[in-house]
């Protein structure tokens, strides 16, 4: 073998360890990727679920503000009746 068939083989050697290294690296992002996307459906899931528990406080609170004006309705018409004075 002559000397550039030697750094030929080398380089080619390095090309084809380089690429199995680049194979290695995205095989773990992938693993990465899938790991975050089993954590990113598991927040989806919570998110949703206080997403419906704000709801049902927020149809609360609206029940609560029609009592209040309806409060504030009949101590209105109480005040109306009542004598200056």
């Amino acid at each position: 073998m002559t000397a550039s068939s030697e750094g030929l083989g080398r380089r080619v050697s390095r090309v084809e360890n380089d690429v199995t290294a680049i194979y290695e690296i995205l095989g773990d992002i992938s693993t990465v990727q899938g790991d975050h996307g089993v954590l990113l459906e598991a927040m989806q899931h919570k998110l949703d679920a206080h997403d419906a528990r704000f709801d049902a406080i927020d149809a609360r609170l609206d029940a609560h503000d029609a009592r209040f004006d309806a409060v504030d309705t009949s101590l209105t018409e109480v005040l109306r009746r009542l004598p200056e004075g």
